[in-house]
Formats: C-alpha cells, structure tokens, sequence
C-alpha cells in the first residue's frame, strides 16, 4: 500500500467515525469501523495507530494499553 493510499484510507476513517457519531451520536464500534474501510487486521491496526497519533490523548490511552487499542494484534513498528 503506497502512501497516497494510506494517507486516503486515514481520511476515510475520519469521515466515517465523524459521519457515525454525527448520525448515531455514539462513538462507532472498531467492527464496524473495520468493515466500512475493508481492510485486514494489521492495516486496520495502522489506521488506528495512525489516528491515535494525531490526537493526543488517544496516543497516550494506546500507550497506557500496550498497543493500538482496538483489541487486535497489532505487529509492533
């Protein structure tokens, strides 16, 4: 996957967690998330790092868990 492609798939997520929460008003489930970007374990866990470290409180909650979060396995980088 270049980095166009995952740059892409990190906006996508975005949108997708802004666009639950805005018609749900509940924070998307990482399941659902996962599905609406149709990726694997190991991108899926990318993104979350990825968007974890845009944000700082959730760079931190990862840190303090050991790893991305999301209750997959993430392969450590």
């Amino acid at each position: 996957m270049s980095d166009t492609e995952f740059e892409a798939l990190i906006a996508k997520a975005k949108t997708e967690i802004l666009s639950y929460y805005a018609s749900k008003n509940e924070f998307i489930d990482y399941d659902v998330l996962k599905e609406k970007l149709g990726t694997d374990d190991e991108v899926f866990c990318k993104v979350l790092k990825a968007l974890a470290e845009t944000d700082e409180q959730g760079a931190q909650e990862t840190e303090s868990e050991g790893g991305c979060g999301c209750g997959c396995q993430c392969s450590g980088e």
